[in-house]
């Protein structure tokens, strides 16, 4: 019973490693130079403020970030856009909601999630349990 356990402890650490995996992608720099490079796929749940790439399957990690990376996507999975926008960040649970009537709207850069793309795009913006939606 206990090599069981083991054997599934295992497979299932095997699995959990597995999912972070480089993926073709693009990055767009800040002189607007398209790059085809492997992205580290996290997966994100929130919206990413660093993100891991590499110019070739034998090349180095490099780190991205919003200072250098306007734009980084891979295929149809996902494309995340650099945007300098104010919005409010106050909380739309009940027990954590504010007193103060009007927005409280703070400047940030942030990457977006691109969901659609047309005569007006749609993003989005996730951190921990903050949604937002932009167009």
């Amino acid at each position: 019973m206990k090599t069981f356990f083991t054997l599934i402890f295992v497979l299932f650490t095997l699995l959990a490693f597995s999912q972070n995996r480089f993926e073709n992608g693009y990055i767009i720099n800040n002189n607007n130079e398209r790059t085809e490079c492997l992205i580290k796929n996290e997966g994100w749940n929130s919206n990413p403020t660093t993100f891991f790439y590499k110019l070739n399957e034998h090349a180095e990690i490099i780190k991205g970030d919003l200072k250098q990376i306007k734009e980084f996507g891979i295929g149809n999975i996902f494309r995340f856009k650099r945007f300098k926008l104010s919005f409010d960040r106050s909380s739309n649970t009940l027990q954590s909601m504010s007193t103060v009537k009007e927005p409280i709207n703070i400047e940030n850069t942030i990457y977006l999630r691109h969901l659609v793309e047309g005569v007006a795009n749609l993003y989005y913006y996730q951190d921990s349990n903050l949604r937002r939606f932009f167009f």
